[in-house]
This record gives C-alpha cells, structure tokens and sequence, in this order.
C-alpha cells in the first residue's frame, strides 16, 4: 500500500467530521488545500517521503496573503498530526518551519 495524500486525506477529513467540532467552511477549506495538493505531481508518493521544501512551495505558491499561507499551513500541520495518529508516518515534515508572520501592523497610537 502506498498510502499518499491523495489516498489518505478523504478518511482524514471523514475522521474531523465526526470526531471534531469544526465549522463546515474550515472542513470545506481542508478539503479544498488537500484535494488540489493531491493532484500535484510533488505528492504523488507515499507521505514519510513528503519533504519540508515540497509543502514550502505548496503553501507559498502564487505568493499568496499571510492569511492564506497560514490556512495552508494549519492545514498540512493537521493532516500530518492525524497521519502520525494512524500510524502512517512518523514526523510532521512541518515542524521544522518558520512560523508564518503577517505584513500587517497595527497603527501606532496616539
């Protein structure tokens, strides 16, 4: 068994919605990032193969908002924390990475 993303990630989303309390639009977010991300070439293998590099341009591909790039990120963080529940890898290729910080600042004050 193979056991890639694009096997995996429709029982990992089945398993949020039973077990998690989680707004219908994060479900539907998870299952948009995750079903485009399957389709690429750079997760056609099995998940323990998956490298920091490979989800880094995936989460910044078309240099998206920090919001985004934060959603993409919650995202690969949760799938992998569940895959690693299950037994079908060992490690968060994420967990070596750079928080994610926004441009945005607040206004001074007066």
């Amino acid at each position: 068994m193979t056991l890639t993303l694009a096997e995996m990630y429709p029982q990992f989303l089945d398993d949020l919605a039973h077990k998690r309390d989680l707004r219908a639009s994060t479900l539907r977010a998870y299952r948009y990032e995750l079903a485009a991300a399957a389709e690429d070439t750079r997760f056609q293998k099995r998940l323990p193969e998956l490298r920091l590099n490979e989800l880094e341009d995936w989460i910044t591909r078309d240099q998206p908002a920090a919001s985004t790039r934060s959603r993409r990120t919650a995202t690969f963080n949760r799938f992998f924390k569940w895959a690693i529940q299950q037994g079908l890898c060992e490690r968060n290729p994420l967990d070596g990475r750079t928080p994610t910080r926004s441009d945005h600042r607040l206004p001074r004050p007066i």
